[in-house]
């Protein structure tokens, strides 16, 4: 059994083509949530899921964009949620891993049912609170 995490695509971006994980390094909760996938959760893969892309691994290159599910209309979202579990089926076992999500609801509702091992530990905390977590959960596990 594996431990991965899926962190959420954020609004700010780098402006060139990159690897996925640094595309969105210049937004706070991201690098909050990377350090805390690998300082804290220990992950064994991280995943990205972008709006555009679907689910990234780390490394993939990827090119600036703008798009979140936020403006999506609820088929799309479904659709756009299916093609990031048939992606997940093929890079993990989705009936024994465990997934921690560091997402927002809209990258996640759709997916949920379809794992069985799952945590959400910023379920409802809004930004602030959920990027303080973060911080004081890395800083636990640095000492």
């Amino acid at each position: 059994m594996n431990t991965i995490v899926l962190l959420s695509c954020t609004s700010k971006k780098n402006n060139i083509c990159c690897k996925a994980k640094d595309m969105y390094m210049p937004s706070v909760r991201f690098r909050l949530s990377y350090n805390y996938a690998k300082k804290v959760v220990k992950a064994d893969k991280i995943f990205i899921l972008s709006a555009k892309y679907g689910l990234l691994e780390e490394n993939e290159l990827i090119s600036p964009y703008n798009k979140t599910l936020k403006n999506m209309k609820k088929d799309e979202c479904m659709l756009w949620a299916d093609n990031v579990y048939n992606r997940l089926k093929n890079l993990s076992d989705v009936n024994d891993d465990n997934f921690v999500i560091l997402a927002g609801k809209p990258y996640y509702k759709y997916i949920l049912p379809k794992i069985k091992n799952y945590d959400l530990p910023l379920k409802n905390m809004p930004i602030g609170k959920g990027n303080s977590f973060l911080k004081q959960e890395i800083t636990n596990n640095e000492n």
